[in-house]
């Protein structure tokens, strides 16, 4: 829980270039789980808070990127 860095964090995201839509749901659900604030003591919380944060902001670009390259295709 110490690692709040966006680097450090899409590293154990494990962000790919070939994600879809799923994978990136999936990646989500598993970092939640392991990290959400409600599943740890009140002393990590905080860290926990900012580390759900960043891994979902990372998520949603890795979708928004996602889905631009998907209207570019068509």
């Amino acid at each position: 829980l110490r690692r709040i860095k966006p680097a450090e964090i899409a590293g154990e995201i494990a962000l790919g270039e070939n994600e879809t839509v799923l994978s990136l749901t999936e990646k989500r659900r598993r970092f939640a789980a392991e990290n959400h604030p409600d599943r740890h003591l009140p002393d990590f919380r905080a860290n926990a808070t900012v580390r759900m944060k960043i891994a979902n902001m990372l998520i949603d670009e890795a979708l928004r990127r996602l889905k631009q390259m998907e209207r570019r295709a068509r």
